[in-house]
């Protein structure tokens, strides 16, 4: 009988054993997974900052190159008219020069 109550006292002995280490893993892996959500989140935090960083970036530039481009555009536009104001004009100095000839008629 007393050896079977050693046993017994044994076996729960072992059992009670293996019960805590199964409690300290288990308080182990809680930390880690719990480290392990806070790095995802602080990986999302970070993902989401850059990517909005990013498109401000982009905003910005597409602004500036928006703004260039229609700047371009209107330097272009300005050149066009005083080029055909000096056209219009050297074609009506042209006109007058022409008026001036004697026609062809008239020689003959």
């Amino acid at each position: 009988m007393n050896t079977q109550i050693q046993q017994l006292e044994s076996r729960v002995a072992q059992l009670v054993a293996r019960f805590n280490a199964l409690l300290v893993e288990k308080q182990q892996l809680s930390a880690e997974v719990k480290r392990l959500r806070d790095q995802q989140q602080k990986l999302v935090a970070d993902f989401q900052e850059e990517r909005t960083q990013l498109c401000k970036q982009y905003e910005l530039s597409e602004f500036q190159l928006e703004q260039n481009l229609q700047q371009t555009i209107d330097i272009l536009q300005a050149d066009k008219r005083q080029y055909e104001a000096t056209l219009q004009a050297g074609a009506a100095d042209l006109q007058a020069l022409l008026q001036r000839f004697p026609q062809a008629s008239e020689e003959a």
